[in-house]
């Protein structure tokens, strides 16, 4: 599921709508709008996103995280990484845009998966403008099952995915705290069998193990938060609507809609509570690692991406942040979605909850930066999750 970096949209470290890129987990299909998602540094570097109405107002030195990431998650097995992001600002006479953010990222793990992927957010012209371009590649081997809610009786197939892809967004700020632009994805995404006695699960054609996909589409984004990274107050929403042709260069033809909306309530002074609520759906036939991807982007943790997903999807989520010393933060979370071929055909039996503990380190306190460890369990077993930013 590596592929789908490009679909989803925000650079390494939330997931991803418009947030981050995360070394936590693979992530093919992002809800943030500017990651990568298909990779699993999508999410890893930070995007940000504060609203101009709202920031410090000093332009200030460049300031540098560099951080090594141990990773274990339940597609892919156990790994280290590392990733390396860069705050600054283009133009010293602005002091309105929120920092502009660099990063470069890579992780290998023990299944042989290894992945890389770097970009750049920039805010420029009094946040008038937001522009992101992020490149990645991956080779990843996890287990695929067919698509829906409730896995097959057999055993997931194992795959060797390879991917490399690229992609560009512009916004520029229409009124107030609403910014709208276009977004352009490409990537070839190879998929190959482990063991070529085995076929590839029910609903998972033969035609989708080796294809070039590309799409154009407009992206709004509203944006009240106080800070980018750890938001005490504030709503962010995220409006996309993706267009997968063949005159883009894509061998597929579909589209792809997400809905990403995340409000923050300070509590005591501060503390912070934090709520989501994220949908997908897919119009026309779209291939397995292109469908809405249960797990991916921090929706919702504790579930291997790649297990669940299908035309619809979605999540809900609240997180309470408990600043409990000046750099350490705990947090606890919980959460209830699912995936279906249509909106109007969830059941109770299919929902999909979760729930878990983390703990962060603000690793960079002018930024409010955070080094994140989550443990999420699911419906099947508990993961562990590290990688920069919040997940959502």
């Amino acid at each position: 599921m590596a592929a789908l970096w490009l679909s989803g949209a925000p650079l390494l470290a939330q997931d991803v709508e418009e947030n981050r890129l995360r070394l936590a987990v693979p992530v093919p299909g992002s809800p943030s709008g500017d990651a990568l998602s298909a990779s699993p540094l999508a999410g890893a570097f930070p995007v940000p996103s504060l609203s101009s109405l709202e920031s410090p107002g000093k332009a200030g030195k460049p300031s540098f995280v560099a951080v090594p990431l141990p990773n274990s998650n339940p597609t892919i097995g156990t790994g280290l990484g590392a990733a390396a992001l860069l705050f600054f600002r283009p133009s010293r006479s602005d002091e309105v845009s929120p920092s502009s953010t660099a990063g470069l990222g890579g992780i290998y793990f023990d299944t042989k998966s290894w992945a890389a992927a770097g970009g750049v957010r920039l805010n420029l012209r009094q946040d008038r403008w937001r522009v992101t371009t992020a490149v990645a590649a991956a080779d990843l081997r996890y287990d695929l099952y067919g698509p829906g809610a409730e896995t097959s009786p057999s055993p997931g197939v194992g795959v060797r995915q390879k991917t490399v892809g690229g992609l560009l967004q512009a916004q520029v700020r229409v009124f107030d705290r609403v910014y709208a632009g276009l977004r352009y994805v490409l990537a070839q995404v190879k998929t190959d069998l482990e063991n070529v006695q085995t076929r590839l699960p029910s609903g998972v054609g033969e035609d989708q193990t080796n294809l070039r996909v590309a799409a154009l589409g407009p992206v709004v984004s509203y944006d009240s938060r106080d800070n980018q990274f750890f938001p005490l107050r504030g709503w962010a929403a995220d409006l996309r609507w993706d267009f997968y042709g063949r005159d883009l260069g894509s061998e597929y033809g579909f589209e792809k809609y997400e809905v990403n909306v995340r409000g923050f309530f300070p509590v005591r002074e501060k503390d912070a509570l934090a709520a989501q609520l994220y949908a997908c759906g897919i119009g026309g036939r779209a291939p397995f690692f292109l469908q809405c991807l249960y797990g991916s982007a921090g929706v919702l943790r504790g579930y291997p991406v790649g297990k669940y997903y299908d035309e619809t999807m979605f999540g809900v989520q609240v997180e309470y942040r408990w600043h409990v010393f000046p750099r350490w933060v705990a947090a606890g979370f919980a959460g209830v979605g699912g995936v279906a071929p249509a909106f109007g055909a969830y059941a109770s039996e299919d929902l999909l909850p979760a729930a878990g503990v983390g703990v962060r380190w603000i690793a960079e306190p002018k930024e409010k930066a955070t080094l994140r460890f989550d443990y999420a369990w699911g419906k099947d077993r508990g993961t562990f999750y590290l990688g920069i930013g919040e997940a959502f």
